[in-house]
């Protein structure tokens, strides 16, 4: 495969002596390709297309690794069958020409899949162990989205004796948008109920208010370090400093930056004003015109999101003791919202069980409870001697225990690519945190 021009990172990795092996690079870098490279090898050197299990996040790239599989195999096979025909030496050993032959014609059995697809497969293979319902259909988000909708909807309007005054107090309250609240709240339900039990108490009330307390303080400052440590204000501040100082340019940005870096005490006023600023040069004075360029949007995006962000939160920043009116009120509606909400997540559920669906967080649950079975893990182990994980960073605790539990043991069959830092699904969960813990944290401390 030298004709790939392969890095020595990539040799490294697609090196399938060393069963288990973590990729992580930047965007861009080829980790994907590695994890099909990888694939490829298994199936030259003999492994059945049906041993390997490959997941990844998305249908769409599922189909795709599946396609290009397919079509790398073809290739090996078409090019080996050129040079025999023109007398020269194939590429391929006797063997691996032998084996992706097979690998094509059973290209059909390979386990290339989303994770809820994989899941649901279990699922239906084990559900008398999984306790699911016999013969149940997956609820696709759109059907999904209209029976919460319907259902919050029929829960506010008709609430009945038990969540009548939680209904009356978020109304009172003049919350903006209840129904939009509830089910953002409602999708991450499974990590807030120990969080909510301390609404029930008066000294879980008051640790509430003091751990509020402690996150505004700490607001200002996460937000002045992400602007101190943006890289292209920095790049723009050191071709500041390489010349004549601010001459020619913005002097009040320039001024402000370091403002920003002396304070001590943060206040929202001089953040705002940062994401005011833009860069003006001279003819005399000329900065490089794509660096002010870079640095004006930057500011620009900052104005627009920052600062919106930051305008939003200079009331919640007032301190506000904890016998406060503002404080009882905003304790009461936290509670008032978390018990609507549990009351609509109870209802959703009753009525996916009376019509036999399961939605996609279903099937994760489900299946991660399964894998706790060490038979059935045994059953897969057996079933599965590969198992390789594109995109990690975008799995959440439960898919992170799901990859530990698939690839358990001593002799460790696991193969993952990803990047931390290219994590897009933390609003629906994903935690790379995690990931990294008690995922990456595994491998050897040599894997590449």
């Amino acid at each position: 495969m030298s004709e790939l021009n392969l890095t020595p990172a990539q040799s490294e990795a697609l090196d399938i002596s060393h069963r288990r092996c973590c990729v992580t690079a930047s965007a861009g870098t080829g980790k994907t390709f590695v994890l099909t490279q990888r694939y490829l090898r298994h199936l030259k050197a003999g492994v059945s297309a049906g041993r390997i299990l490959c997941l990844t996040f998305t249908e769409k790239a599922a189909a795709e690794m599946r396609e290009k599989i397919e079509r790398e195999v073809k290739k090996a096979i078409d090019d080996a069958d050129k040079k025999m025909a023109a007398g020269e030496m194939a590429d391929l050993s006797d063997a691996e020409y032998k084996n992706l032959k097979t690998a094509l014609k059973d290209i059909h059995r390979c386990t290339i899949s989303t994770f809820h697809g994989f899941c649901s497969s279990v699922l239906k293979e084990f559900p008398i162990e999984s306790k699911t319902p016999l013969g149940y259909a997956v609820m696709d988000s759109l059907a999904e989205r209209e029976l919460v909708a319907n259902t919050i909807e029929d829960t506010l309007e008709h609430p009945g004796d038990d969540l009548r005054e939680y209904a009356v107090c978020l109304y009172c309250a003049g919350m903006y948008n209840v129904p939009k609240l509830i089910s953002d709240l409602l999708y991450n339900l499974q990590v807030c109920p120990a969080w909510f039990k301390k609404l029930e108490t008066e000294t879980g009330r008051k640790k509430i208010h003091a751990e509020w307390e402690k996150e505004k303080a700490a607001i200002p400052e996460m937000v002045k370090a992400e602007i101190l440590n943006d890289p292209v204000i920095l790049e723009f501040i050191e071709v500041i400093n390489q010349g004549d100082g601010p001459k020619g340019i913005n002097k009040d940005a320039f001024d402000l930056f370091h403002q920003l870096k002396k304070e001590t005490e943060l206040n929202i006023d001089t953040l705002l004003k940062f994401t005011e600023r833009n860069i003006s040069t001279t003819k005399a004075n000329p900065l490089p015109k794509k660096l002010v360029d870079l640095y004006n949007s930057r500011c620009s995006n900052q104005k627009s999101k920052k600062g919106r962000y930051l305008k939003s939160l200079e009331s919640s920043l007032q301190h506000y003791e904890y016998d406060d009116p503002h404080t009882q009120l905003m304790l009461s509606v936290m509670q008032a919202l978390y018990k609507i909400t549990a009351a609509v997540a109870e209802k959703v559920e009753a009525k996916k069980a009376a019509a036999g669906y399961l939605n996609f967080d279903d099937l994760i649950s489900s299946a991660k409870a399964l894998l706790k079975d060490e038979k059935i893990c045994a059953v897969l182990a057996k079933r599965y001697e590969y198992v390789l994980v594109d995109e990690v960073q975008d799995n959440d605790t439960s898919l992170t225990d799901i990859i530990n539990n698939l690839a358990e043991g001593d002799d460790d069959n696991l193969f993952i690519v990803g990047d931390m830092k290219q994590s897009i699904y933390r609003f629906r969960g994903a935690d790379p945190e995690c990931v990294q813990n008690n995922l990456f944290s595994k491998f050897p401390g040599d894997g590449k």
